[in-house]
């Protein structure tokens, strides 16, 4: 029985692994650069909160991930 549910695991994390590679093949790389630029815009601003400061943080992060080199 454990696997059977090792097996399903496996077989659904490589689905994802596939949707995410399809999903970055297909990013427009100029959408992603303007918003990066934006966000560190952001960042840089004084007046930001905490809770801001971490949004645009993980925003950030978000997008570089899609970045492509």
């Amino acid at each position: 029985m454990k696997n059977l549910f090792a097996g399903a695991a496996k077989l659904i994390k490589r689905k994802d692994v596939e949707k995410d590679k399809a999903y970055n093949n297909n990013v427009d790389q100029e959408k992603v650069n303007r918003n990066i630029e934006a966000a560190e815009e952001r960042l840089a601003e004084p007046g930001l909160t905490m809770c801001q400061r971490q949004e645009y943080q993980k925003a950030l992060d978000g997008l570089k991930k899609y970045k492509k080199y």
